[in-house]
C-alpha cells in the first residue's frame, strides 16, 4: 500500500474518497512537473547525458513538465468529477 495514502487515512479518517485519490494522483504526478520532482528524473538525465553528450537544461524539462502535468491535473479532475457525480446519482 503506498505510505502516503496510509498517512492521508491516518491524519483524517473522515475525508472524502475523492480527496484522497485526488491528493494520491497529485503525489504520483509531480515528478513529471520538474527535473527535482523525482529522484529517478535526474538519474536518467545524468545517463543520457552521459551517453549523449546533450544537456538537457530545467527550463528545457520545465517546458515539458508543466503542461503535461496540468494536462494530466485536467484529465485526472475530470475523470474524478464523473465518478463522484456517478457515486451520487
Amino acid at each position: 500500500m503506498n505510505p502516503a495514502y496510509c498517512f492521508l487515512l491516518r491524519s483524517s479518517p473522515d475525508m472524502p474518497f475523492p480527496v484522497i485519490i485526488l491528493a494520491l494522483v497529485f503525489i504520483l504526478i509531480a515528478g513529471n512537473l520538474l527535473i527535482l520532482g523525482a529522484a529517478s528524473n535526474v538519474i536518467v538525465i545524468q545517463n543520457a547525458e552521459r551517453r549523449s553528450h546533450a544537456t538537457l537544461s530545467f527550463w528545457a524539462f520545465a517546458r515539458v513538465g508543466i503542461p503535461l502535468t496540468l494536462v494530466q491535473t485536467a484529465i485526472y479532475w475530470g475523470y474524478l468529477r464523473i465518478v463522484s457525480l456517478q457515486a451520487i446519482v
